[in-house]
């Protein structure tokens, strides 16, 4: 059986909503890449970066359950010592989000551990 189709020319009043894994708030803060890691491990990868050439606060909200956030390299490994970091990374108590703050042109990449 065939269903029928809607009427030519009939042009849809409402979309549907769609909430993405994760979202910014406020400052320059811009979000360039999003990817599950590669270690398989189901966690979510996120590259961030300032956009305008001054330092920017912002906050990254996971739209998932989440158990931690951390900051790591590129290769989706830990910092180690000496090397650059965001100049503030303050993971918040709920585990919903963590506080940032770059510097001019910044890039990042947070780690986005699965509850």
């Amino acid at each position: 059986a065939v269903a029928a189709a809607p009427a030519a020319g009939v042009v849809p009043t409402s979309l549907p909503t769609a909430a993405g894994l994760v979202s910014v708030h406020g400052g320059t803060v811009r979000i360039e890449a999003l990817k599950l890691a590669d270690d398989g491990s189901g966690d979510v990868i996120v590259r961030l970066y300032e956009s305008t050439g001054a330092r920017a606060a912002t906050r990254l909200e996971a739209h998932l359950a989440a158990d931690r956030f951390t900051e790591v390299d590129v290769l989706e490994r830990p910092l180690g010592e000496g090397f650059p970091r965001s100049i503030a990374f303050e993971p918040e108590a709920d585990g919903r989000g963590v506080r940032l703050v770059l510097r001019a042109f910044q890039v990042i990449t947070v780690r986005i551990h699965r509850a």
